[in-house]
């Protein structure tokens, strides 16, 4: 990709704005779930309270998302950004002052975290409209690799320095800084000026929003299988690279080895997205759905290496060098597959096509973490992880396969010229 096209990019004051609010936002986002375990556990209680408390964020957003979708496909969908992280802004702050004077009970984390899982509800989906509206074509794949890549750096620098700052200086400061990202990202918003066409969108009742949405999606057989990919991808790093993952760590190479090894995935997710900004994205659908399912390598790394491999130092290289291969591919899937969706989806329908995105990746980490449990009981810890790569596997070669997704092209379009 040419270096005018990412200057264009730039230029886009509307664009600047978000991807900064955004990314500061995935900086408190990242920091925050570690900042509320610790508060939880701080009181006392099991981890299945600290589950409460986690469960208490998800679940509203899970509930409220495809209004979100509904709603951001109205015509102020900035409105509903800046509502959601002034909402966001303002739940965090009572849950750190809460906390730092010592009086917050787990009720009260619970409906706070309700509270802010509701509130990314509403800004997720209008920030998948607004791109739609705010980016030209022409600046789809540079505006994309500079969204992705301050949401992944904000990720990593959230999950990096949460731990620091915790252990410094308390759950309830980490929580205050949360809540000043979101004042951040509030500020942002307001100062953007989307398009005025958004303004002649349609406004009819919701419920018939809701009823477009859910036949748009129906109609595309594509889109379905780009959905089932992602409840995957989240379904299979929550189960296996999370929890079963952990579990082989602690009989094989370690805790600090499966710390070395995440790092890497987001190492390469980084490198993934360089790449996806100097590589001409793919043409055909099929291309990104096979390189996602590369999700699945780390995973049948860990389940057939600890008994092919020659020791705990083996299986650790072959597993980080699997997490780097998978973070990057992914990194780049990501990218591609949202440039198909930007030339393939109508720009009215973006927030709900957005709101089902954040169905499938949120909603599976849920059930991944649920399914660990049930899985490693039946089938064993090795058992389990084969299993998931099995189905990860057939899933990508499943949509990879079908004519209506090798009928979805992406066509390059012109740049915008300076």
């Amino acid at each position: 990709m040419r270096l005018r096209e990412y200057r264009a990019a730039v230029r886009n004051r509307g664009f600047v704005l978000m991807l900064v609010g955004r990314s500061v936002s995935w900086f408190g986002n990242a920091l925050a779930p570690m900042a509320v375990v610790f508060a939880v556990l701080d009181l006392g209680l099991s981890v299945s309270a600290v589950s409460v408390a986690v469960l208490a964020r998800s679940v509203p957003q899970l509930a409220f998302v495809l209004v979100g979708g509904a709603l951001a496909d109205r015509p102020k969908p900035r409105r509903l950004l800046v509502l959601g992280s002034m909402v966001a802004a303002c739940s965090q702050a009572c849950l750190a002052l809460l906390l730092v004077h010592g009086v917050a009970t787990l009720g009260m984390i619970a409906a706070l975290s309700a509270v802010n899982g509701a509130s990314a509800a509403l800004a997720g989906p209008a920030a998948g409209s607004l791109f739609r509206a705010l980016v030209a074509e022409g600046d789809w794949h540079a505006s994309s690799v500079l969204d992705r890549s301050g949401q992944q750096l904000g990720l990593m620098l959230g999950m990096s320095t949460g731990g620091v700052l915790i252990g410094w200086a308390g759950s309830g400061v980490a929580i205050a800084v949360d809540a000043a990202t979101f004042v951040v990202a509030t500020v942002c918003y307001l100062f953007m000026r989307p398009p005025a066409e958004i303004a002649s969108r349609a406004q009819p009742r919701l419920t018939s929003q809701l009823a477009q949405g859910f036949g748009f999606l129906r109609q595309r057989l594509w889109l379905i299988a780009v959905m089932l990919q992602s409840l995957m991808t989240s379904v299979t790093v929550a189960c296996c690279l999370q929890v079963i993952a952990a579990v082989v760590a602690d009989a094989t190479f370690g805790r600090a080895g499966l710390g070395v090894a995440s790092s890497l995935q987001t190492a390469g997710a980084l490198v993934g997205l360089l790449l996806a900004g100097v590589v001409p994205a793919a043409r055909r659908l099929p291309g990104p759905i096979l390189l996602g399912g590369l999700v699945g390598l780390p995973v049948l790394v860990l389940g057939v290496g600890p008994a092919l491999l020659g020791g705990p130092l083996a299986l650790l290289l072959v597993y980080a060098v699997s997490m780097l291969i998978m973070g990057a591919a992914t990194g780049i899937a990501g990218v591609w597959r949202n440039l198909f969706m930007l030339q393939n989806v109508d720009a009215d329908m973006m927030g709900r096509v957005t709101s089902y995105s954040l169905v499938a990746s949120v909603g599976g980490l849920s059930l991944g973490e649920a399914l660990a449990g049930p899985l490693t009981s039946f089938l064993g810890t090795h058992g389990a992880l084969i299993l998931v790569f099995v189905v990860v596997a057939l899933v990508a070669l499943w949509a990879a396969t079908r004519r209506e997704v090798r009928a979805v092209v992406y066509t390059v379009p012109d740049p915008v010229r300076s």
